[in-house]
């Protein structure tokens, strides 16, 4: 058995349900590429082979079209009181039939499975792209960002490594199609915390003038933090009756709306005295929730979303419920105004997202169809608007989330914002800018197979997924900057975070700059 049959074999393994192997048929030709380095041919070599075929759970040989291998942990172990090879490899493979499956391979064995079958529509796809997967230059990636694909097609036999910090988008489109490989980005972890609350859901937010955050959990009193101290400095018993899903402060920094079960409650901030309280209304047995409070950009009136209804109006001083006013338009269901009030976005009723021009009282451009919005930040100069939206998925579940990130004076769709650059995202929570307007943030869920949060970072010129704080072990309910620039999360394990963004965006344009598809306009 020589070195290479070993090499393929070793990769696939798959608990006895998959291996692959060499055909002994005549040599395939092997593709040309840039000239590589020797350290890249040295490396590369155990992935060459002829041809490539594998067992779907049964006795017979199936060719392969292509095989996947991540491997991590491959950097040069230096301690050497670690006896077990901390080196893993793990991956996708697909027949020439369109079957799926999947391996991992690490010191303490091999396992793996699958067997799927890809649509008819996605296989053709599939075969487009893998005649269009680009050269990898003959350089080796760092260690821990490897990727190899081992491609066939019955003619010719190809192997490029890429680097999972800088694949190339066709690279990454067939990997979302059937592999669950997930970019490569530096992480951050965060640099103070500290228990605000009992393990219960509750709601973040962040003083206008960022030195105060205020806290809140189900059944608990506001608590406002000196976050340099990580010290209370005040609390209020408002919030208590209920729980606390959501604070906003009003425009002058006196008020706060607390969103509380199916309740808003609008409290004074020097007293703790709650001064209106607007119910969420009962039609026959169904109690409809007031949700998503926001003021006016003066401060004068209560926006409150009830559903699929039209928003309700509240004057701010009386508490009297308008029908209209004159900046918004007469159909919307869900508002989000620019910070200067020229342009908002809005949602129907019939889950149409469109963008309006508040001079002008008319619609700029339609942006979706069939969409919730969740989610609005306009970039810090009102050029650029981050919408997280919900879709339906199957069953007709609003379960497909998308953050995407649009251009408002020619209604461009810039990217798709996606973390680690697959599609898997079940929640995206709390969207805002960095102060340069360069980068988005948001909290997403970006594995099924794990409850925790992570707070992505993109860089918006590119559209790629460029770090991740890491930290959250729930639901995160309040994302925003203090005034030193430092990022703090209020996550649903009653813990709020700390992280010293500033210094980590220093990192992550560093780590930019030593990719080598980094080009000037990757940041504006």
């Amino acid at each position: 058995m020589n070195s290479t049959y070993r090499r393929l074999s070793c990769l696939a393994l798959l608990a006895g349900l998959t291996v692959v192997a060499l055909f002994d048929s005549a040599p395939l030709a092997v593709s040309a590429s840039t000239t590589p380095t020797p350290e890249y041919s040295r490396w590369v070599e155990p992935y060459h082979g002829k041809a490539i075929a594998g067992y779907f759970g049964n006795n017979k040989s199936v060719p392969l079209k292509l095989i996947v291998t991540a491997i991590e942990h491959d950097e040069p172990n230096t301690d050497k009181s670690e006896f077990i090879e901390r080196k893993i490899s793990y991956g996708s493979q697909i027949s020439i039939d369109g079957r799926i499956g999947s391996f991992y391979i690490s010191s303490m064995g091999h396992k793996g499975g699958g067997f799927p079958k890809l649509a008819a529509a996605d296989f053709a796809h599939f075969n487009q792209l893998l005649k269009k997967v680009p050269d990898d230059g003959g350089v080796l990636p760092p260690p821990n960002r490897r990727l190899v694909f081992q491609i066939s097609d019955g003619k010719q036999f190809r192997v490029r490594v890429y680097d999972r910090a800088d694949a190339p988008e066709a690279v990454w489109e067939i990997l979302r199609l059937f592999s669950g490989i997930r970019s490569f980005v530096p992480q951050f972890a965060p640099t103070a915390k500290w228990t605000a609350h009992g393990n219960k859901d509750g709601a973040l937010a962040v003083s206008h003038d960022g030195k105060q955050i205020i806290s809140a959990a189900w059944y608990e009193p506001l608590k406002f933090w000196n976050p340099q101290t990580q010290h209370s400095i005040k609390q209020l018993d408002a919030g208590k009756e209920f729980g606390v899903q959501r604070i906003v402060i009003s425009p002058n920094g006196s008020l706060i709306a607390l969103e509380e079960g199916s309740d808003v409650h609008l409290v004074e901030i020097a007293t703790g005295k709650i001064l209106r309280k607007f119910i969420g209304p009962t039609v026959g047995p169904v109690t409809y929730s007031l949700t998503h409070p926001q003021f006016t950009r003066d401060g004068k009136f209560l926006l409150l979303q009830i559903g699929d209804q039209l928003l309700r109006i509240y004057e701010v001083a009386t508490g009297k419920r308008l029908d209209s006013l004159p900046e918004l338009p007469a159909n919307a269901v869900a508002f989000s105004p620019s910070p200067d009030g020229r342009f908002a976005l809005y949602e129907t009723k019939q889950k149409t997202v469109l963008l309006w021009d508040k001079a002008k009282k008319s619609d700029l451009m339609r942006l979706d169809e069939k969409a919730r919005i969740n989610q609005v930040a306009f970039s810090p100069d009102g050029s650029l608007i981050a919408v997280a939206t919900s879709h339906p998925g199957p069953g007709g579940y609003w379960s497909i989330q998308k953050l995407r990130v649009w251009n408002i004076q020619t209604g461009a769709l810039l990217h798709e914002l996606k973390p680690f650059e697959q599609s898997t995202c079940e929640a995206i929570e709390g969207v805002l800018w960095s102060r340069d307007g360069n980068y988005v943030l948001a909290a997403t869920k970006s594995n099924s197979f794990f409850t925790s949060r992570g707070i992505s970072v993109w860089n918006v010129a590119s559209g790629r997924h460029r770090g991740e704080f890491t930290g959250p072990i729930t639901d995160v309910n309040g994302l925003a900057l203090l005034n030193d620039g430092k990022l703090v999360a209020g996550c649903n394990d009653g813990v709020i975070r700390i992280w010293d963004f500033p210094a980590a965006l220093q990192k992550i344009t560093e780590f930019e700059r030593s990719l080598p598809s980094f080009s000037a306009n990757s940041l504006k």
